[in-house]
């Protein structure tokens, strides 16, 4: 009975960690979802405002790059893509000739996609570097913090008892 018992407790735990892990990947699906609805909405969003305020098409161009940018910096090259692509779609429909229309027969056209998505993958890259470096310089920082705490816990040690015994201590709670 006893090891139906273990057997069943083990199962149990595996059950709990494949639901938890089902829900991480579902919280994930769902959070990469919103990101690129925000993404879309925002491009929306400043295409109604340059249409109603009769934007010129410089300035959408520069609106949108900046949009990209903010995407690839907050979310990932991904987000920066979907935000590119709805932007070329909305620069084309409501701001290049002919109006309200997706002919994409000028050069512009691709010349402002080809803009779009490479300052996407440019600017994700540079922050996805950086966020990086920021997670090796908070790790080191971590490390050296714990070996100062180690070193000065070896000053104090009692010289009465045994070292080992303290320093093993001393590793357990670092």
């Amino acid at each position: 009975m006893g090891t139906a018992f273990v057997a069943a407790v083990a199962q149990n735990r595996s059950k709990r960690r494949d639901s938890a892990l089902h829900q991480q990947k579902n919280r994930a699906s769902l959070r990469k979802a919103i990101e690129y609805f925000a993404a879309v909405t925002f491009a929306c969003s400043i295409t109604y405002a340059a249409f109603i305020f009769h934007f010129t098409l410089s300035a959408v161009c520069c609106i949108y790059l900046l949009m990209v940018v903010l995407a690839a910096l907050h979310w990932g090259i991904l987000e920066a893509t979907a935000a590119s692509l709805a932007a070329f779609i909305f620069l084309d429909y409501f701001f290049m000739e002919p109006l309200f229309s997706l002919q994409v027969d000028g050069a512009e056209n691709w010349i402002a996609l080809g803009a779009f998505e490479f300052v996407g993958l440019v600017v994700s890259t540079l922050s996805a570097r950086l966020r990086q470096q920021v997670r090796i310089a908070t790790q080191e920082r971590n490390n050296v913090t714990r070996l100062y705490e180690l070193s000065r816990c070896v000053l104090l040690l009692n010289r009465r008892d045994p070292p080992g015994r303290q320093i093993a201590h001393f590793l357990q709670r670092a």
